[in-house]
């Protein structure tokens, strides 16, 4: 842990999370010595054995996870963002994630919006914008599993007409577990 003598407060905690001897857990943190129960977690990172990281969160106010970046694939590339619903408080850790943002190519433009248990949207023509959908659950999971593999996804999906997309109109999301508390990509 590493403390800041003015003020007496923790800045820095670092871990080795799975016993390797390496650390690779870096929190950041806003905590008073004296008062640890209100600590404030600001950013996490979590790197592999190299340091390159695989995982980052930020949090707000009582330490809700707000949004994070995924190496989904582990191919070294955060190229998943993660937004997550008003239900990611602390030790909770189901039901929590609202969307997750693809961006499977790595040309800096969104190829795919998932949310959870609800729909794909994608962008299969560059454009930036959904364009395809499904709401298929088996076809979610194996288009899931394609951006795992580090594969381009083939299939056409359903055409989305702009003016239903979930991504372009956060507020026709149906389901409170799919609205972010970060509503539009940062």
């Amino acid at each position: 842990m590493i403390s800041r003598q003015q003020g007496k407060r923790s800045i820095l905690i670092e871990t080795d999370s799975n016993g390797d001897g390496v650390i690779d857990d870096f929190l950041w943190v806003n905590a008073k010595e004296e008062k640890v129960t209100d600590s404030q977690l600001l950013f996490n990172e979590m790197t592999d054995e190299k340091y390159i990281p695989v995982e980052q969160i930020w949090y707000g106010p009582k330490n809700f996870k707000l949004i994070g970046k995924i190496d989904l694939d582990k191919d070294g590339f955060l190229e998943s963002t993660v937004y997550y619903n008003y239900n990611a408080a602390p030790k909770i850790t189901k039901g929590i994630i609202a969307r997750i943002e693809v961006d499977s190519n790595r040309d800096g433009k969104i190829n795919y919006w998932i949310y959870p248990g609800l729909r794909i949207e994608a962008d299969h023509t560059a454009s930036g914008s959904p364009s395809e959908f499904t709401e298929n659950p088996d076809i979610i999971s194996e288009i899931i599993q394609t951006i795992e593999s580090k594969k381009k996804w083939e299939k056409p999906l359903s055409p989305l007409n702009p003016s239903k997309s979930f991504a372009l109109y956060p507020d026709l999301i149906p389901n409170e577990t799919n609205r972010a508390i970060i509503p539009k990509p940062y």
